[in-house]
């Protein structure tokens, strides 16, 4: 209506197809929009039309991702919705960036732009994730983030992809549930080994128990946890350094027990008992005889 003024104080306008002749000023203030709704309006500058918000060049309808969830070597697939059907196109770019999940190792980048044709509501964007053949004890994780939206505005543009792990978890166990050495052995080892590939390294820790004296008096013990490296089937030892007296004993044990982890199952053979033997010759008395046995059984006339 000539004469008059129109200013778009607050909100969005959509001309819904329309076409708007401007005859006097026509001012969009800031943090409004005005939506073309494949409508159209003149002039689209110059001393009537005042731009300070922003303007679309489509319907007023938003765009948005929604978050996903998949196995290992299965695809991650994005789905994008409309609010609303578009007069126009509605195009964007799409582009993933790690979180927890690395490219190349658990997922394959991916980037691109996408066109939903006009009157129809949703895409979607598939990301191939990759098996990654070790356990990592957890999902991982990466990202999707929408940006460049032309036709529509951006209700959601960000997205998270979960991979979920299909690696079965490594158990440990000791390779033998018992050995027997004398005590000038010296260095003694008790092998765990893991069995399945794993992501990180593993740690084992134990308990140490049994009727030999540890600290250096029958025995020095290494400390606990031990750790295993990332990978497939490896192992690591338990290292104890046996101590040689000169006193005669009975035998006696070092027992080392597996403690639970989050890092791998415990596997059948969860005990190791290494039994110590003394190598000193026990002496004897009767009736003025001395003599000396490495056993009571060889006190004899």
């Amino acid at each position: 209506k000539s004469g008059l003024d129109l200013t778009l104080q607050s909100g969005t306008l959509d001309l819904a197809g329309y076409a708007l002749t401007i005859n006097d000023v026509f001012t969009l203030n800031a943090d409004t929009t005005l939506y073309t709704g494949c409508g159209t309006y003149s002039p689209s500058s110059g001393a009537k039309f005042v731009n300070n918000g922003s303007i679309v060049n489509g319907s007023n309808v938003g765009l948005s991702v929604a978050d996903t969830s998949v196995n290992e070597t299965g695809n991650a697939v994005f789905h994008v919705n409309l609010s609303g059907a578009s007069c126009a196109a509605v195009q964007f770019n799409y582009a993933t960036s790690n979180g927890t999940a690395t490219a190349g190792s658990n997922y394959t980048s991916s980037s691109g732009s996408v066109s939903i044709p006009a009157g129809l509501t949703s895409t979607s964007i598939t990301v191939p994730t990759l098996d990654n053949g070790c356990w990592s004890g957890s999902s991982t994780q990466f990202n999707m983030t929408l940006s460049s939206i032309t036709g529509a505005y951006f209700s959601d543009n960000l997205a998270v992809g979960t991979i979920t792990e299909n690696s079965a978890q490594p158990s440990i166990q000791f390779t033998s549930n018992s050995q027997t050495v004398a005590e000038d052995a010296g260095l003694v080892t008790a092998t765990v080994q893991r069995t399945g590939s794993s992501c990180n390294s593993t740690s084992v820790p134990f308990t140490v128990g049994g009727s030999a004296t540890g600290g250096g008096n029958d025995y020095a013990i290494g400390a606990s946890p031990i750790t295993i490296g990332a990978g497939g089937n490896l192992s690591a030892n338990i290292n104890m350094n046996i101590m040689d007296d000169i006193a005669y004993e009975v035998p006696e044990n070092i027992i080392l027990t597996l403690a639970a982890t989050a890092d791998a199952s415990l596997g059948a053979n969860t005990v190791h008992t290494l039994t110590i033997t003394d190598n000193d010759l026990g002496s004897f008395s009767i009736a003025g005889v001395q003599g000396a046995s490495d056993t009571a059984s060889d006190a004899y006339l």
